[in-house]
C-alpha cells in the first residue's frame, strides 16, 4: 500500500509505456516518499506535461541522488520543469536524459 511505497528506496519503472498522465498520478503519489534515492522513468512516453509532474514532485525528494528520465519525449518545455527542479536537490550525483 502507500505506507509501505513511502519507505521504498528505489523506484525502476523503465519501459512500462507510461505516459503523460501515468506520470502524473505516479508522482503526485509519491511526494510523500522522501527516502527514494533512485528514480528510473527511461524509455517510456513521458511528455512535457508528465516531466513538469516529475519535476513538481522530486522537489521534495531531498535525498534523491540518481533521475534516469532517457528516452522520453520531454521536449524543450519538458527539459527546462526538469532542470529547474534539479537545484535543492544536493544529494543528486546522477541524471541520466539521453534521447529525450
Amino acid at each position: 500500500g502507500r505506507a509501505a511505497a513511502l519507505a521504498w528506496r528505489r523506484l525502476d519503472v523503465s519501459g512500462n509505456g507510461l505516459d503523460s498522465e501515468a506520470a502524473r498520478r505516479l508522482f503526485g503519489w509519491l511526494r510523500s516518499a522522501t527516502r527514494l534515492t533512485s528514480i528510473d522513468v527511461s524509455r517510456n512516453g513521458i511528455g512535457a506535461e508528465g516531466a513538469s509532474c516529475i519535476a513538481e514532485a522530486i522537489t521534495a525528494l531531498t535525498a534523491l541522488r540518481c533521475i534516469n528520465v532517457s528516452s522520453n519525449r520531454l521536449g524543450p518545455d519538458g527539459g527546462t520543469a526538469l532542470a529547474g527542479s534539479l537545484t535543492g536537490l544536493t544529494a543528486l550525483q546522477s541524471l541520466g536524459a539521453r534521447g529525450c
